[in-house]
């Protein structure tokens, strides 16, 4: 699991924490729950909601949204005739 900075390449990293090379988008690999509670994470989520467009309310009321971001999904591929398989009842 990973935790996603939408805008994580201009966040500063001096551990090295941050994987990813894309323009703007890093995250940092979760080996588990207590990953969040490291001061350098923290230091890193801390300097997300600063730059944050649009500031969070710690006192409000938050959801998480989880949305597919494909535009649809790929069709399958057609099995091969060779690779089904067929039942014949063996023979008396």
């Amino acid at each position: 699991m990973a935790l996603c900075f939408l805008k994580g390449a201009v966040l500063p990293d001096p551990n090295g924490l941050l994987r990813g090379g894309g323009r703007l988008v890093r995250n940092i690999r979760l080996e588990s729950a207590a990953t969040l509670d490291r001061p350098e994470v923290r230091a890193l989520m801390k300097a997300a909601l600063e730059r944050a467009r649009t500031p969070i309310d710690p006192k409000g009321t938050h959801r998480l949204i989880i949305k597919s971001v494909s535009a649809k999904q790929r069709p399958r591929r057609p099995v091969a005739r060779s690779s089904r398989i067929t039942w014949r009842p063996s023979p008396s």
